[in-house]
């Protein structure tokens, strides 16, 4: 083994998969853990896959005994163990799965794994990993979720500034003063001891004739709430047509994973991404609640009842078979801050289901 920098860069697995045989015969340096390897010919060369986490798939690698100068191939074959490898891109067998693979040239690095690594073949449930967090993400399951994830917040932030919304940081409300940064702004209910020169009427309350505003204002939040619920919509659906776009071979993965009602996560996407929201109002949601099939539901339907998850799921998945936009929800329910309406009863709030 040469522990030597490479004689060039190393090239993401995941580009080398995409491109399928387009790149056979490109000389390539791949780095990465072992996902399964096995030797054969009585050691005379071995077979193994390795994963660098940019893609669901393996890259398989093969290496002959001589290419080791003595050192044996068993070193290399073990779940876990970490390589940096140099080779050429060839067309593997003609009874192979695989499109390409790599024929190895020089073992620059090996990081051996212990006997007591935990991660094995037979550890499918998300729940075996808990203890494992600093292991986890070698898992296919959490390494693809983290690619979903990166993904969604370049999307995110592409999304909101070509609509043109700038990304700032505002202050955190905290009880921590560090090196008195934080007494540029305060945050209290009582005020300060400049009380004493608020003008005051005669029975003491404040006199907010003298304000800017004239009169006792709150802070409050826009009531555009029809700007909102477009903005919501098309957020939406601008992170799964990126998703659709950016991860299909991790969308390809989580299908097999899972299916929920008999639809993947894939066919999800590309019916919200392509159809309109439907759009009702509370009460609106409510009566169509009462009106379903007697004991359908476990929680009670009443008007000023926040709805459950079996009342959200019935409305997107039975009665409109499409995302649901709820709005103008009873002002009890919905936080202090919210707009209150003209018929003093409800808010412009709204809830993406």
């Amino acid at each position: 083994m040469d522990h030597l920098e490479p004689s060039i860069s190393r090239t993401r697995i995941s580009s080398i998969l995409d491109a399928g045989d387009a790149r056979v015969g490109e000389h390539v340096v791949v780095g990465g853990w072992v996902v399964e390897g096995r030797e054969q010919g009585r050691g005379a060369f071995a077979f193994f896959k390795v994963s660098d986490g940019s893609c669901p798939a393996a890259l398989q690698a093969v290496v002959e005994a001589g290419v080791l100068r003595g050192a044996p191939l068993a070193r290399l074959t073990p779940m876990g163990t970490s390589l940096l490898l140099e080779g050429k891109l060839k067309k593997p067998l003609r009874n192979s799965k695989e499109r390409v693979e790599l024929h190895v040239d020089r073992v620059i690095e090996v990081g051996e794994v212990d006997d007591a690594y935990p991660l094995h073949k037979s550890m499918t449930k998300p729940e075996n990993f808990r203890d494992l967090v600093h292991l986890r993400a070698r898992t296919n399951t959490i390494s693809t979720v983290a690619r979903i994830r990166h993904y969604l917040a370049y999307l995110t932030h592409e999304y909101f500034h070509k609509s043109g919304f700038f990304y700032v940081h505002t202050p955190i409300i905290t009880t921590s003063d560090c090196e008195g940064a934080g007494e540029m702004f305060q945050i209290t209910t009582l005020f300060s001891q400049g009380d004493g020169t608020i003008p005051r009427k005669g029975d003491g309350k404040i006199a907010f004739e003298n304000d800017f505003f004239k009169r006792q204002a709150f802070l409050t939040v826009s009531g555009q709430l029809q700007d909102v619920m477009n903005y919501a919509e098309s957020y939406i659906q601008y992170l799964c047509k990126g998703l659709l776009e950016y991860c299909e071979k991790e969308l390809e993965f989580m299908d097999k994973k899972c299916a929920e009602n008999g639809t993947t996560t894939t066919e999800r996407l590309r019916l919200v991404s392509s159809t309109p929201f439907e759009r009702i109002s509370y009460t609106e949601a409510v009566n169509i609640l009462k009106d379903a099939k007697e004991g359908m539901f476990e929680n009670a339907i009443e008007w000023g009842n926040d709805l459950a998850s079996e009342h959200e799921r019935y409305l997107t998945e039975t009665v409109f078979m499409k995302p649901v936009i709820v709005y103008n929800y009873p002002k009890e329910i919905k936080s202090f801050y919210m707009r209150l309406n003209d018929d003093q009863k409800t808010v412009a709030a709204m809830d993406v289901q």
